[in-house]
């Protein structure tokens, strides 16, 4: 198994290029700029394991569908990441605004800014998602699900 005592951190100092060195105590003295440092990783660790997995996954799927199943699955799963796009409405970004101006002055209206929030963007989605599930042949996910 890999060394107990060995921590990411100090795996990240190791690896750090010399020219950067003479910030990273400047960046474990900042408080604010450490969280910041720790979130930029995991987003950046996250971002990488997901598309690592759709990558496995992808070649998971193109080899028990084939060829011409695993074009129609591309086809159907690009047509429903367009929706989602417009489905959102933007919530993300409402959300985001509005929660770090009144975290601290109003946090009863943080909790309805959320959950109005989410309710729009699930309500958007699933009317987006209708018309885009009855209008497909029944053909495609037959095929789908039994090859």
């Amino acid at each position: 198994m890999f060394c107990s005592n060995v921590s990411i951190k100090s795996l990240l100092v190791a690896f750090t290029p010399s020219f950067l060195k003479p910030y990273w105590g400047r960046l474990e003295a900042s408080p604010l700029g450490y969280r910041l440092a720790r979130g930029a990783f995991w987003s950046l660790a996250g971002g990488l394991a997901s598309r690592i997995l759709n990558d496995l996954a992808a070649i998971v799927v193109a080899r028990i569908l084939a060829k011409e199943g695993f074009g129609e699955f591309g086809i159907i799963q690009s047509t429903l990441a367009m929706f989602a796009v417009f489905a959102g409405f933007g919530m993300g970004l409402t959300w985001t605004s509005y929660v770090t101006e009144f975290k601290h002055r109003d946090p009863e209206k943080v909790v309805g800014i959320i959950t109005l929030s989410d309710t729009v963007e699930c309500l958007s989605r699933s009317d987006w998602a209708k018309p885009c599930s009855s209008s497909r042949p029944p053909s495609v996910g037959c095929r789908l699900r039994h090859k």
